[in-house]
């Protein structure tokens, strides 16, 4: 004999409860069709986005396929990700973590990379393996991949500037001091090329205001990195480092 309730509609949390599934899940479901969903004004926020309502009897018949759908958010993004980078061209994907090496190489456990246009800061840190991880928590570190794709696929032509914490202080300031390494980045038929940065290059485009070209105020505790044994201190001088 059929329940009344396996006959009613019920709100997509308390459906989640009956069924014995996430919320998450069953969102995904409907976004990909495998179930429908009658959306209705919220009774508890009327002005806010509508509520869904799910047939009892539907979300049963799907319920073994809905529970291998990730059970939250942060499984879903990361499975969204997954899908978006396995789409990208091979070469990309290898330039792609090539670079990411390279980042690796130069960081000894914080930093912050900014990455222009557009402009945007990402604090990153290296894991006892060896592998960058982005952002403050796990989703940021699943967006890294796909917005810095969208970034250079808009652009064709990024500016990467990598400033790595050390664990020395400079002896005038007591700040810790940082490496600065700065890279262009370009999009070649499909392939990421490096440009590294010389350390004179980047002393230069720190030392000058991007918009009226006027002299900045020299930042201390800073080492200027470029390729092999070039480097500049805080004011411009080359100096003997590592």
């Amino acid at each position: 004999m059929v329940r009344k309730k396996d006959e009613d509609l019920h709100y997509l949390s308390v459906m989640a409860k009956l069924a014995g599934l996430t919320t998450t899940q069953l969102n995904t479901a409907v976004e990909m069709g495998l179930i429908k969903a009658k959306e209705v004004v919220n009774p508890n926020y009327s002005s806010g986005p509508h509520a869904k309502l799910l047939s009892f009897k539907e979300v049963m018949s799907m319920a073994d396929y809905i529970r291998k759908l990730p059970k939250s958010r942060t499984e879903k993004l990361r499975m969204m990700a997954a899908a978006q980078i396995n789409k990208l061209d091979g070469k990309y994907r290898d330039s792609y973590n090539r670079f990411l090496d390279e980042l690796a190489g130069n960081i000894i456990k914080k930093a912050i990379i900014t990455v222009t246009p557009p402009t945007e800061e990402w604090d990153v840190r290296k894991d006892r393996k060896g592998k960058l991880r982005f952002g403050t928590d796990t989703e940021q570190n699943i967006y890294f991949p796909l917005f810095f794709y969208s970034a250079i696929k808009k652009a064709g032509v990024l500016s990467v500037i990598l400033r790595s914490f050390t664990n020395l202080h400079d002896s005038d300031s007591k700040l810790p001091i940082k490496e600065l390494r700065g890279y262009v980045l370009s999009l070649e038929e499909g392939e990421i090329d490096v440009i590294p940065l010389s350390a004179e290059e980047l002393f230069e485009s720190y030392g000058k205001d991007a918009s009226t070209g006027k002299k900045l105020p020299l930042q201390p505790a800073v080492i200027y990195c470029g390729l092999s044994e070039d480097y500049l201190d805080w004011r411009g001088e080359k100096i003997l480092y590592k």
